[in-house]
């Protein structure tokens, strides 16, 4: 029989990238990802009921104090994604102030 000689192809990018392992960061985003993903059908769930409740319950005046803490839990519902971002360490990109426009939008900056 003769010898046969194989050739080793090299891997292509994607190969390189499918087989490499990922990291502790990238887990931890992976988890963060997965968790307000349920969070945000909790959340979405939430805010259709409170918003229907406070809307049937407004003829009797009651709605109205509802309607207020529905608009304010959205300050809890951002303390629960900031601190579970916390929890399993992963950044949020956020700016100085929500005014201020993104880096290389100085033109659409209010002249008051």
């Amino acid at each position: 029989m003769d010898d046969v000689t194989t050739a080793v192809l090299p891997q292509s990018d994607w190969t390189r990238t499918l087989l490499t392992p990922l990291r502790a960061p990238a887990w931890r985003a992976y988890l963060y990802f997965l968790l307000i993903s349920i969070l945000a059908v909790a959340g979405v769930a939430f805010t259709f009921a409170a918003g229907l409740a406070s809307g049937l319950l407004m003829v009797t005046l009651a709605g109205i104090p509802l309607l207020a803490l529905a608009v304010m839990s959205g300050r809890a519902w951002n303390r629960l994604y900031r601190s579970l971002a916390r929890l399993v360490s992963v950044t949020l990109d956020a700016r100085r102030h929500s005014s201020d426009p993104p880096a290389g939008c100085r033109h659409l900056r209010p002249r008051w």
